[in-house]
C-alpha cells in the first residue's frame, strides 16, 4: 500500500501523505516513503525543490499514529521508532534542496515537526497549529521543536 505519492509538476516533487482515513498520521510505513521520496527527490536533477503536503484539505498532517505506536511501552522499546522519525526530520531539514509544507489543514504534533522541518511553511486560511501532547504533559518526541530551536539559536 502507498501511504506517500510522489508527483513532479514543472520542477517541483510533491510529496503527498495519504492516510485520510488516519488524518494523514505516520506510522512506520509512512517513515520509510518520505525517506525515500526526499532521498529521491533530493538526488534528482530535474527537481529544484520539494513540497511536502497532506491529502485531501482538512488536514496537513496529525502526527504519530497512535495505533502503530501503541505497542511501545518503554524506552527501549520506544527510541528506535522516535529515532526512524528523527532521522526522516534530520533528512528535509538538511536537505540540499529548498522544502516547502504547504499546510493544507490542520498541522498537529508530529505534523507540525514536519512542518517545522521545511525551509518555508505556506498555510491555508483557518487551519489550526500545535503541539498538543503538551497538554497531557509530553514534549515533542521526534527532534522536528529541537531542530527549529536550534537553528534560530545559531543564527
Amino acid at each position: 500500500m502507498t501511504s506517500v505519492t510522489v508527483t513532479q509538476r514543472n520542477r517541483a516533487a510533491i510529496i503527498t501523505i495519504h492516510r485520510p482515513e488516519q488524518r494523514n498520521a505516520i506510522n512506520y510505513e509512512v517513515m520509510d516513503q518520505l525517506s525515500q521520496a526526499i532521498e529521491k527527490a533530493e538526488g534528482d536533477n530535474g527537481v529544484s525543490y520539494i513540497v511536502l503536503t497532506g491529502s485531501g484539505d482538512r488536514v496537513f498532517c496529525s502526527g504519530g499514529d497512535v495505533r502503530a505506536f501503541q505497542e511501545l511501552r518503554t524506552e527501549d522499546q520506544a527510541y528506535p521508532m522516535l529515532r526512524k522519525m528523527g532521522n526522516v526530520l534530520d533528512r528535509l531539514f538538511f536537505c540540499k534542496k529548498p522544502t516547502v509544507a504547504l499546510l493544507n489543514g490542520h498541522a498537529v504534533g508530529g505534523g507540525l515537526e514536519l512542518a517545522m522541518a521545511c525551509d518555508y511553511r505556506i498555510a491555508r486560511k483557518n487551519m489550526q497549529v500545535g503541539f498538543i501532547q503538551g497538554s497531557i504533559g509530553l514534549t515533542t518526541g521526534w527532534g522536528g521543536f529541537y531542530l527549529c530551536f536550534n537553528e534560530n539559536e545559531s543564527s
